[in-house]
């Protein structure tokens, strides 16, 4: 098959990778920063450590800057995919500030040769509305295009001559993150409604998303 693409997983960051590597991609999820005091999960089975997930970010950065040393070449890429920040933040009004704080982060340990993607979840709609999204800095869609009036952050990033990554926005077609007055705020509640009147499915969950039509 011509033009395939060997992809190894360096899971630990810590095994040498042959001379013929030609790209690496870093992936992360659900830091869920928040800064208020340690609590249970909603299931109240686990504990969350909700400030110490900064520290766990830290120690995901530092886990990619040793696979760039063993490596020798910088990530081509770090996708954030989602929950950077908790619902929790909503709560005190300090959604911007947390949110800030781990972007800081990120980009006081990224080099400029990475770029940085994001990818939303429910916890950004717990915390802002999808207008406030689109001209966030979590607005990657945006940022590869300055050009863009997408409501949605839908974007392609090429990592190699013959690799693009896709990110799609999941919750474009859901009921958070939007006032309540939109066209596709109706249609979802509705669809979800009736899945759940009709027992369709087991577990309906409002905070659900999906892809749109478009």
């Amino acid at each position: 098959m011509k033009n395939q693409i060997e992809i190894k997983f360096d899971k630990n960051s810590t095994q040498a990778i042959d001379d013929n590597l030609i790209t690496s991609i870093g992936l992360f999820s659900d830091v869920q920063y928040a800064d208020v005091e340690d609590g249970m999960c909603h299931h109240k089975i686990n504990t969350r450590y909700y400030r110490n997930s900064l520290n766990m970010l830290k120690k995901i950065l530092e886990q990619f800057k040793k696979h760039e040393q063993t490596t020798c070449k910088s990530l081509k890429c770090l996708v954030q995919l989602g929950d950077l920040i908790d619902g929790k933040c909503k709560l005190d009004n300090s959604s911007k500030k947390c949110l800030n704080k781990c972007l800081d982060e990120l980009n006081n340990m990224v080099s400029n040769e990475t770029s940085l993607l994001h990818i939303w979840g429910n916890h950004e709609f717990y915390n802002f509305l999808r207008k406030d999204l689109l001209e966030s800095k979590l607005n990657t869609s945006k940022i590869l295009d300055s050009k863009t009036q997408s409501t949605s952050n839908d974007y392609v990033f090429n990592i190699s001559e013959n690799l693009d990554l896709i990110c799609l926005d999941f919750y474009e077609f859901s009921i958070i993150g939007y006032e309540g007055n939109e066209k596709i705020y109706l249609d979802a509640h509705e669809y979800y409604t009736y899945l759940k009147q009709t027992g369709q499915r087991k577990f309906v969950a409002f905070r659900e998303g999906a892809l749109s039509q478009k």
